[in-house]
């Protein structure tokens, strides 16, 4: 079972330069998710409830959606919101119920999307997250544009999106008989050449096609 949930997220930023090109604004978006992840599997890893269950394996990533506010006849920006996404995906045997694991065992109960959110959330108004972005924008070439920033506030949406999924492993045998002369006289290369085009042929021949099957190999 495959569990992913989602919720979004925004912070507003003063002190930040409008980036001069298209590069450099997509540099600040990659220095904004390096630094938004990274804090983010800090929080990961200092709590303990996410350690869960062998059968329930969680990861976590965190997307900018949007930098909005940017006008080129706004040089420096008083508010910048910068709206982000926390996304969660869960496999294994997973409980999609996390909206409380208050009674839950220590160890044994997966953190919900919101605790990752809200745990983010206090790091940000920290300087933790203003030392760590200049420290990756300036990695980029970017560091004039967050060389001066503020968080001014932070607030992580009441909504958590979640979709269960459930997957199964389905494997077949299928003997196919094929007509072959002088065949012990073939070079060894010639051979593994025409096991590997039949592979292909089987791929796109007994493979259902079904928008329900994430997968199909033969082999």
């Amino acid at each position: 079972v495959s569990v992913v949930e989602t919720v979004s997220a925004e912070m507003t930023i003063s002190g930040i330069e409008v980036p001069e090109t298209e590069e450099e604004l997509n540099a600040l978006i990659l220095a904004l998710e390096a630094t938004l992840n990274g804090l983010n599997e800090i929080n990961e890893n200092s709590n303990q409830r996410r350690l869960v269950e062998e059968e329930c394996t969680c990861t976590s990533v965190i997307k900018i959606l949007s930098i909005g506010g940017m006008t080129p006849d706004r040089r420096l920006q008083s508010e910048v919101p910068v709206v982000y996404e926390i996304i969660q995906s869960c496999e294994g045997n997973c409980d999609s119920d996390t909206s409380d694991n208050s009674g839950s065992k220590e160890g044994t109960a997966k953190s919900s999307v919101k605790d990752l959110a809200n745990n983010l959330s206090s790091q940000l108004e920290s300087d933790v997250f203003k030392d760590t972005l200049q420290e990756k924008a300036k990695d980029a070439g970017v560091e004039d544009v967050v060389a001066t920033i503020q968080i001014e506030s932070v607030a992580v949406a009441e909504e958590v999106q979640v979709a269960t999924q459930t997957n199964a492993a389905v494997s077949f045998n299928i003997t196919v008989s094929i007509p072959v002369q002088n065949f012990e006289e073939l070079d060894p290369d010639v051979i593994h050449l025409v096991v590997g085009a039949l592979n292909d042929v089987l791929q796109s021949v007994a493979c259902p096609q079904d928008p329900d099957i994430i997968s199909c190999v033969s082999s």
